[in-house]
């Protein structure tokens, strides 16, 4: 039997919720504008050599031809590189950079705003775990909506 939650966090006071199947597709579905991983892979070159690939998991196995393991964890420290993010300057012994420079400008901007967010939802089964940002009003009508139907199993106080 698959089991399906919801995380609500609210400025990390956290609840997690048991929902039926039906209610957790029908919020999928409600969710999704407000998806925070729906960003698209950005170009990015390899400096020493010129090379330009579509992605930095495309980098990925070109690199797996000098041993690196393709994997996220891998991936994101080139992304990191190229968003300029840390102290590291080169991944892999590469330096690398999104194709367009604005990207690593968009970034920074992105950021600060999405600092602002600490309302979020993850809905959760056995197999996938989907994030969202929500505004204040979205996360209220959700913890309305839960509370009658589902039972808090769970609530914790995190700080980070």
């Amino acid at each position: 039997m698959t089991k399906f939650y919801i995380t609500l966090t609210e400025n990390y006071d956290t609840k997690t919720y048991r929902l039926t199947e039906e209610m957790f597709i029908s919020l999928c579905f409600r969710l999704e504008p407000y998806r925070s991983y729906a960003v698209k892979s950005k170009p990015i070159r390899c400096i020493e050599n010129g090379k330009i690939f579509n992605s930095a998991m495309q980098a990925l196995k070109w690199l797996s031809d000098f041993g690196v393991e393709c994997s996220y964890n891998n991936a994101n420290k080139i992304k990191k590189v190229c968003k300029g993010k840390g102290r590291e300057e080169k991944a892999f012994s590469f330096h690398w950079r999104y194709v367009n420079e604005s990207d690593r400008e968009i970034y920074k901007t992105k950021k600060q705003k999405l600092e602002r967010w600490l309302y979020y939802a993850c809905l959760k089964n056995e197999v996938h775990s989907k994030s969202y940002k929500l505004p204040e009003e979205v996360l209220r009508t959700l913890q309305k909506e839960l509370e009658p139907f589902c039972s808090s199993i769970k609530n914790a106080v995190s700080k980070v």
